[in-house]
């Protein structure tokens, strides 16, 4: 659907989003390599069309690496979040390497294509992720008490996307709310 939905469900007080930045800024990246091998059969059928199916089989394996270092900024500069009552505080996810984990890493594709490519076709993947991460927070910073506005229910939000009128949800939502982007950037090393 769109962002606003993901925002809603991942509500935090300012307190907690801070925490989850440290967090953040703590835990190991991983980074998978992933192969899917392929190739396409012919299937004949006895008095109705022949079809092509795909066969595929698929292998994964961690990067390796021995030494990384988070770069991300201090979870403070995003600390002017406590002023706003609502706001829509984007993670992104940056991953780095210098020349030697570069080559490195370049290194491991190679082997790994090398060992596992055993079919016709092949898709190669790497993804770069941390435990845990989440990418939407909503950050609330209302008065002891004070509930989210009406906009913010998931309830609401459902019932007017059923009623084919999300996009006030989405108006309001957003004219209500700023928007705060973090990087948490991880640098490896060797």
């Amino acid at each position: 659907m769109n962002k606003t939905n993901s925002f809603i469900r991942n509500v935090k007080r300012a307190e907690e989003a801070k925490k989850v930045l440290d967090r953040l800024r703590q835990k190991d990246p991983h980074i998978n390599m992933r192969i899917e091998n392929y190739h396409y059969e012919f299937v004949h059928r006895r008095n109705r069309f022949d079809y092509q199916r795909r066969t595929s089989s698929s292998h994964t394996k961690e990067v390796r690496y021995s030494e990384y270092t988070d770069r991300s900024a201090d979870p403070s500069t995003v600390a002017h979040m406590k002023k706003a009552k609502l706001t829509r505080l984007d993670l992104i996810l940056d991953v780095q390497y210098t020349p030697q984990a570069s080559q490195s890493k370049t290194c491991q594709e190679h082997h790994f294509k090398r060992e596992k490519i055993n079919d016709t076709h092949y898709d190669f993947t790497l993804t770069e992720s941390v435990d845990d991460f989440e990418y939407e927070i909503l950050v609330h910073n209302g008065d002891l008490g004070e509930g989210l506005p009406w906009y913010c229910n998931t309830t609401v939000y459902w019932i007017f996307h059923l009623l084919f009128i999300g996009w006030i949800i989405r108006i309001l939502f957003v004219n209500n709310s700023s928007r705060v982007t973090y990087t948490v950037e991880k640098v490896i090393l060797k």
